[in-house]
């Protein structure tokens, strides 16, 4: 369900910010990383790297992507609140 959404005409990458380069390409890089680790838990081939492999894609999202969003949202509520 989820992966086919990362392959929808560039969806994601438009919600991408601005400032991450290729976004289509990350995109579609997540989204195969996601369809991939799916089948191989489903059919229980690779089960360990498939959910290591989601594991360490989430976590990268977190640090390099979710993380400094975080930070410049905090910091611009910081100057709105005074």
């Amino acid at each position: 369900m989820f992966p086919e959404r990362h392959f929808n005409h560039g969806l994601l990458a438009k919600l991408t910010p601005a400032w991450v380069p290729f976004p289509l390409a990350w995109a579609y890089l997540s989204g195969a990383i996601l369809l991939a680790s799916g089948v191989g838990i489903v059919l229980n081939k690779y089960s360990r790297n498939a959910a290591t492999s989601v594991g360490m894609l989430i976590t990268l999202l977190t640090l390099f992507l979710y993380l400094p969003i975080l930070v410049i949202t905090t910091d611009a509520c910081k100057s709105w609140l005074g």
